[in-house]
């Protein structure tokens, strides 16, 4: 199994205690966990609070060592970790000339201890990320528990279900894990536990920001309190932010996801996916572009485009959808999409050629095809064309292409309804409400971008139409 072994920065590491309010007389004989310790980083932030602590009530050093060894808890799966961890905290209590300390560190895999259920005041955090298709031999484990049943799964939500069942009837959990779990699909059973359970106490936003300089992961802090009550209130703040806002979880749960953004905006999202579950009310469809799987094969070079010899029945006229070039692609497909391997001579010979210089393989017969080739049933149509990574109305990028047209990169609309012009689109779809709409349902990107999917263009584009 590969995990992604990342470290947790002191800052994430304090204030993570700070909101679960770690500090004075709250944590004395108080029992704390991190079951995901790693080298230490919570628990020795933890042990040098509590021994503070423990100073500043003139409390004897066998006492303060003995409820060291009693309250703090940790376990770490990578041996050499635990013993990193172990031996960070006997620095910190040699700083303080306090004796030996037998610390409550196990070496093991938390996917089978059960000696600390119910028992938690507190459980803290970083687990592992560790996506489905690397799990291996403990697969099979890890699909046993509850919020990991469905989707591609994520290890990091077996530990929010262990860490839940380690809390006490007034225990805190706050972890530091990717914010995935608000939308995707695997992330499912636990929204559902939280919305059934009246448990989420907080969530934090770090947004764009990467937190992990050595991972490519957008994440969130989590804080889940076992107290309840009757409302499904829990409090929202985001990075940058000292303002924090209370949200209604019913209010923020739109398609069994959670999103994070303003009241009005969240009312358009449940208008928008009322009118996506109206089959009538589809008006147009959007696509996904073909994929060749190997670009610089299929782009035909300019100089042989001037070539009379070439014949242009199986060149086709193509565009990037991402930043709008223009290419001219070798098309190995008749006028409805179908494949054929009737081209004419010239532009096969010059197409075996290229493929021998790029190392493709051309016994195989089938090496002249794209990819993906849904999109090629479309060419002939004519068609609006939309890029989907963007931060602002200039970032979106719009072409009308008259058929026959193909399309890479990106997205396309068929504009097969005459009702439904190019401009109407265009000015639907290049708006700050549809930038608004982008950011709400939270797909974070490198550089500040958001993406978005065929899938929400269109309903987007659907429920707009409808409103107009």
């Amino acid at each position: 199994m590969k995990n992604e072994q990342v470290f947790t920065p002191i800052d994430i590491v304090r204030k993570i205690l700070e909101d679960i309010d770690y500090r004075g007389d709250r944590i004395r004989k108080k029992h704390i966990i991190d079951n995901s310790c790693g080298d230490g980083a919570f628990l020795c932030e933890i042990v040098y609070v509590y021994i503070k602590d423990c100073i500043i009530t003139s409390t004897k050093k066998e006492e303060t060592i003995k409820e060291l060894e009693t309250y703090i808890h940790g376990i770490e799966k990578d041996k050499n970790l635990y013993e990193k961890c172990v031996e960070n905290l006997n620095k910190i209590c040699e700083e303080f000339s306090l004796g030996e300390v037998k610390w409550d560190i196990m070496n093991a895999d938390t996917l089978t201890v059960t000696k600390y259920d119910g028992m938690m005041d507190f459980v803290v955090g970083n687990p592992p990320y560790c996506r489905v298709h690397d799990l291996g031999e403990q697969y099979d484990k890890v699909k046993q528990y509850k919020f990991c049943e469905s989707g591609m799964t994520d290890l990091y939500l077996v530990f929010f279900e262990i860490g839940i069942r380690m809390m006490n009837e007034h225990g805190i959990l706050g972890y530091i894990t990717p914010n995935s779990w608000l939308t995707s699909k695997a992330g499912n059973n636990f929204r559902q536990y939280l919305l059934e359970n009246r448990v989420l106490h907080e969530i934090y936003q770090y947004g764009h920001k990467k937190v992990f300089k050595e991972a490519n992961t957008y994440c969130c802090l989590t804080f889940i309190t076992k107290k309840g009550d009757s409302l499904t209130t829990f409090f929202y703040g985001e990075d940058g932010c000292d303002k924090y806002h209370i949200y209604d979880l019913k209010h923020c749960m739109i398609d069994d996801n959670i999103y994070l953004t303003r009241g009005e905006i969240l009312d358009k999202l449940s208008d928008i996916s009322k009118v996506s579950k109206d089959k009538e009310k589809k008006r147009i469809s959007v696509k996904n572009g073909f994929a060749t799987l190997n670009d610089n094969l299929f782009k035909i070079d300019e100089y042989v485009l001037t070539r009379t010899e070439i014949n242009m029945n199986n060149i086709l006229k193509t565009i990037k959808a991402s930043n709008c070039n223009e290419h001219c692609f070798f098309y190995p497909y008749d006028e409805n999409g179908k494949p054929t391997r009737h081209i004419d001579n010239a532009l096969m010979s010059y197409m075996e050629d290229k493929a021998v210089r790029l190392n493709v393989d051309i016994k195989n017969p089938n090496w002249m095809f794209y990819g993906r080739t849904q999109a090629l049933n479309d060419v002939k149509y004519d068609k609006l064309v939309v890029n989907n990574l963007v931060r602002k109305t200039d970032d979106i990028k719009i072409s009308f292409k008259k058929g026959p047209y193909g399309v890479y990169s990106g997205y396309y609309i068929p504009l097969t309804d005459e009702d439904i012009s190019y401009d109407k689109l265009y000015y639907i779809i290049k708006s700050q409400e549809f930038i608004d709409y982008v950011k709400a349902i939270g797909k974070y990107k490198n550089g500040g971008y958001y993406s978005f999917s065929s899938k929400d263009l269109e309903r987007f584009v659907n429920w707009k139409l409808d409103t107009v």
